[in-house]
């Protein structure tokens, strides 16, 4: 098979934004949960998607019915912070992080928090980003996960990762 992979000079990193409280002190979502958030800047994107599935708790089966699993959705986000290697070169303290943040996405750093950023950014690792080219379709990979730009292509790309993978 010809195909041609490369890291792209970008990473990105994991935030994440908690829930918030209602008026019942139960847990909701800060942003809309039915969007994908996009924060586009320069050379640099951060994104936001709702972790709206949850996660299943464990359930006591009644008689002989079998349990069913209840899903507790925690309202958080999953953010994604889109950047080129030498952009996050220059956060390697809390101060450049607060600061960067401050002024690119002051918002964001609203939802997220202070603490929750300066933990992330301590605790999470920066991954790579990767392009590989397949004939005339482009994919972008990042750990493990690859994505088409073009929405028709799908179908065709998905086959093309399973190859790339197994070979």
């Amino acid at each position: 098979m010809d195909y041609q992979q490369e890291y792209i000079p970008h990473e990105y990193l994991e935030l994440k934004i908690p829930p918030g409280r209602d008026h019942h002190n139960n847990p909701t979502f800060l942003l809309d949960a039915n969007h994908l958030h996009i924060w586009p800047r320069h050379s640099f994107m951060l994104i936001a998607l709702p972790n709206k599935v949850g996660r299943p708790t464990s359930n006591v089966s009644v008689c002989y019915q079998l349990p069913r699993p209840r899903v507790v959705q925690d309202k958080s986000f999953t953010c994604t912070l889109f950047a080129p290697t030498t952009e996050f070169e220059t956060l390697s303290h809390k101060d450049q992080v607060l600061s960067w943040f401050r002024t690119h996405f002051p918002d964001a750093l609203e939802l997220i928090g202070t603490e929750g950023l300066l933990n992330s950014f301590q605790r999470n690792p920066r991954n790579p980003l990767i392009s590989i080219k397949v004939g005339s379709f482009v994919l972008t990979c990042a750990s493990g996960m690859c994505y088409s730009p073009p929405p028709l292509f799908s179908r065709r790309s998905h086959t093309i990762t399973r190859i790339v993978r197994s070979s």
